[in-house]
């Protein structure tokens, strides 16, 4: 019985490398009628199905063949190309991560796979989200010429990912929500830059309110969505409480309200009823959907919220959400929205 398997998997074999794929399948079969799970059957015949673009049908032939033997390099691979090409993006950097473990296969050939992987997932993901540079014509910078915002910005610059175009653009923000009954809200600190160029307008304005500012300091949370593209969580936890501290003790201006942890989540019990004024920097679809779905109803007349990422490629989870926003009828028959060019978009509540 043995003799005749492995005459018929080496006809079987003959007949696939001659195209003649009818008959190669046939012999594959045969073989997988005696031993079902045969690897190398399964394997050939897992192959043969990818030729025909019928990568679901090959997916359980290759996971049988790795399965029965492991120690072939060529199962682990073409598994995970099949897991590709089926956009089963995180199971193929499953078997991948289990390859690596087991030192079963090269380095450089996962680290193809996984660039594979990114790329692959890239433009699955990134269809729907056109990126084209734009250089617009108009020069002027009002920043330049606004004595304040400089200072702050010489000193807040190493505590921000956020450029000068945006901190300005949420001074002057502020400075306006200032004339607001509302509270103000960030969520997604960092190291306090932003939160420092808020605050700063917000004492220039008097603004009496209440200022929260709200972050994980373990990083991004809530990531890695079908929506989101590179985030997947825990980017970004390179800042502490410290750090915002020592920014506003730099700058000798009191401090807002810290809230620690997944917003809103961890703070069940905060009591805000009206919101003159958001910021929502956390770079993911799920966080973003729920920190503005907590604040929507609380935003007051003239209130705005400001995305930051919008627009930015591999922030693709938060133009997603703010683009599904405003086809929301009824998100937009209460708000204004500005798509800007600058990785801001904008909300205003009528």
């Amino acid at each position: 019985m043995d003799f005749t398997i492995k005459k018929a998997l080496l006809q079987g074999v003959a007949a696939h490398k001659e195209g003649k794929l009818e008959e190669a399948e046939r012999l594959y079969r045969v073989i997988l009628e005696t031993q079902p799970t045969h690897p190398e059957a399964n394997h050939n015949l897992g192959v043969l199905a990818v030729s025909l673009n019928m990568t679901g049908a090959a997916l359980p032939l290759f996971k049988t063949a790795l399965e029965t033997n492991p120690k072939i390099e060529q199962f682990w691979l073409s598994y995970i190309d099949a897991l590709i090409e089926d956009n089963q993006f995180r199971n193929a950097r499953q078997v991948i991560e289990e390859a690596k473990e087991k030192g079963l296969v090269e380095e450089n050939a996962l680290g193809l796979k996984l660039s594979r992987i990114i790329r692959e997932f890239q433009l699955q993901k990134e269809s729907d989200i056109p990126h084209r540079k734009v250089l617009p014509i108009a020069t002027y910078a009002p920043w330049a010429a606004d004595g304040s915002f400089k200072n702050t910005y010489e000193v807040v610059r190493n505590y921000t990912l956020v450029d000068e175009y945006r901190l300005f653009e949420l001074r002057y923000l502020a400075l306006q929500a200032s004339q607001l009954n509302g509270d103000f809200l960030e969520v997604g600190v960092w190291r306090g830059g932003s939160s420092a160029v808020v605050q700063s307008a917000r004492l220039e304005s008097k603004h009496s309110s209440r200022f929260y500012i709200a972050d994980t300091f373990i990083g991004v949370v809530k990531a890695g969505s079908d929506k989101d593209t590179n985030y997947e969580g825990g980017e970004h936890a390179d800042a502490s409480i410290n750090d915002v501290n020592e920014l506003f003790d730099k700058l000798n201006i009191e401090k807002p309200e810290m809230l620690v942890g997944i917003f809103p989540d961890d703070h069940p019990n905060l009591n805000i009823e009206k919101l003159a004024f958001v910021h929502s920097d956390v770079d993911a679809y799920e966080s973003s959907k729920g920190v503005i779905e907590w604040c929507l109803p609380k935003m007051v007349s003239g209130g705005v919220i400001i995305f930051d990422d919008y627009g930015f490629s591999g922030c693709e989870g938060v133009t997603r959400y703010v683009n599904e926003l405003f086809k929301d009828a009824k998100v937009h028959s209460k708000f204004l929205f500005i798509q800007n060019l600058n990785g801001h978009a904008v909300m205003v509540r009528r």
